[in-house]
């Protein structure tokens, strides 16, 4: 208030004896400096992620093998059971918004907002209606959104920047980014499960643990002479991702041959020690009485 930096006017405190004032060696001035007009952030964190069930099958027969004649049929039992044995996390995500006040005197120009995870993710902002660079009137506000997907549920920092031009200084804050509180979704809590020779079991709905066993019995046969193996498959189906599987139980078949009358008794007439083949068929040596044998 003094009007100057300089003159007459700064002296030493006075003194009762005015002849020897006391020399004035140090003289402080206390004044206030406003800060640079500037920009208040605010950045809130929500997270989420899902939680998958992993499903698996099993299928047995109630035999390994069956011996069958021709013609024959056989009822098999079978069991098919199926298990929610894992759980798994995925599709890690942050989202919010970010809120920016403009608390100087004058309007401020927003050349950007932008936000960061720990590891170099960069968010996905979106301030609906904006263009930048904006230009935010003093006193007023931006609301804007955004999202990043990260690769796991470690705990990370969120760095959340507004960019200025002009006097109005830009400004940057943090928050955190912390799954223990995270919104869950589970996923493949339903599989459809079947049987491709005994058809549609139904739909098996659970948590982690659950097991369902699925019992019945097949009509299997008959079957041609010789060996094989009959095949039954089940399966499932996760009804959210579509992830599946599978399991085969095989029953090995072993069926008796009838050989049946091959040869033509004309055949037999002419193939034995009497001839006139000139070769005789051993399988007669096979009757109790050899070629003497009544034959048809």
């Amino acid at each position: 208030w003094f009007g100057g930096t300089s003159g007459d006017w700064f002296v030493a405190p006075s003194s009762p004896d005015q002849e020897h004032l006391p020399q004035l060696q140090e003289l402080l001035f206390c004044y206030d400096v406003p800060p640079p007009p500037s920009l208040h952030l605010k950045a809130t964190v929500t997270t989420s992620k899902d939680k998958t069930l992993g499903w698996t099958i099993s299928k047995r027969a109630g035999v390994a093998s069956l011996s069958l004649s021709e013609g024959q049929t056989a009822s098999v039992a079978y069991e098919v059971a199926v298990e929610a044995t894992s759980q798994t996390s995925s599709a890690f995500r942050a989202e919010g918004s970010i809120v920016v006040q403009n608390s100087a005197t004058v309007a401020a120009t927003l050349a950007s907002v932008g936000a960061t995870a720990d590891g170099g993710f960069a968010a996905s902002v979106s301030c609906p209606g904006v263009t930048f660079p904006h230009a935010l009137a003093a006193g007023a506000s931006l609301s804007c959104s955004f999202g990043v997907d990260l690769p796991d549920a470690t705990t990370r920092t969120l760095t959340v920047t507004a960019g200025t031009s002009g006097d109005v200084e830009g400004v940057t804050t943090t928050a955190s980014i912390d799954f223990g509180s995270a919104v869950v979704s589970t996923r493949d809590t339903c599989i459809a499960v079947d049987d491709d020779k005994y058809g549609y079991f139904g739909v098996v709905c659970g948590a982690l643990g659950t097991k369902k066993v699925f019992r019945y019995a097949l009509t299997i046969g008959p079957f041609a002479c010789g060996q094989s193996c009959y095949h039954n498959t089940a399966s499932f189906e996760a009804k959210d991702s579509g992830a599946a599987g599978s399991a085969t139980a095989s029953v090995a078949i072993d069926v008796s041959c009838d050989p049946g009358c091959t040869l033509t008794p004309g055949y037999w007439k002419t193939h034995s020690s009497y001839g006139p083949a000139s070769k005789a068929d051993p399988t007669w040596l096979q009757l109790s009485q050899g070629p003497d044998t009544t034959f048809y």
